[in-house]
């Protein structure tokens, strides 16, 4: 069987230009020449695949990361950290721009399993640019903050401008919005 990634790819490959909304893992799993039974072992369902994709950025986000950021200001190393998380997630852009824009209410119950995977983007990023995750403070923080990249997130897939120059101002005006807030990080 193919591996995880290269399973992902074809996914990916396929579903891109469908709606996603329609598409079932059997369906995907014939228009990819994968028994359904083999691609439902790797991904139970489509969550699943979206899971794995947050979860590959974070992967690739981690490898990239100048690890040197802690010269900077804390707002300054998360406004890197988040744009270096938005531009390893690039190559799948057109894929997650058609799978967010068409969110009925009955997939959104479902989406909301993607919290807890956000939540690990989250805290690695912060993570990374030096802010504690740890405790009920931290963890207040990092919900505080997941809710902001998510809301750059859906900037992010609209964004067609070079170098995700809208994705860069939204997420420099969301901390600057967040300053002074009691629950912001910096």
């Amino acid at each position: 069987m193919l591996e995880r990634s290269a399973l992902l790819d074809k996914i990916i490959e396929y579903a891109t230009d469908k709606r996603w909304e329609t598409l079932s893992i059997d369906d995907i799993a014939r228009a990819i020449d994968v028994a359904p039974s083999k691609l439902r072992a790797c991904f139970p369902n489509k969550t699943a695949i979206l899971q794995v994709i947050l979860m590959h950025t974070r992967d690739q986000f981690l490898a990239e990361i100048d690890k040197d950021l802690c010269r900077e200001a804390v707002r300054d190393r998360l406004l890197e950290s988040m744009l270096t998380f938005y531009e390893a997630m690039a190559g799948r852009q057109k894929f997650l721009a058609g799978v967010f824009s068409e969110i009925s209410a009955n997939q959104l119950l479902e989406m909301t399993t993607l919290i807890p995977t956000w939540f690990a983007c989250t805290r690695s990023i912060m993570e990374v640019s030096g802010v504690s995750t740890l405790g009920l403070k931290g963890g207040a923080q990092t919900s505080v903050m997941m809710g902001g990249m998510i809301k750059v997130f859906y900037d992010w897939l609209k964004d067609d401008s070079p170098g995700f120059e809208l994705t860069m101002k939204q997420a420099d005006k969301w901390l600057n919005d967040m300053q002074g807030n009691p629950f912001s990080c910096f």
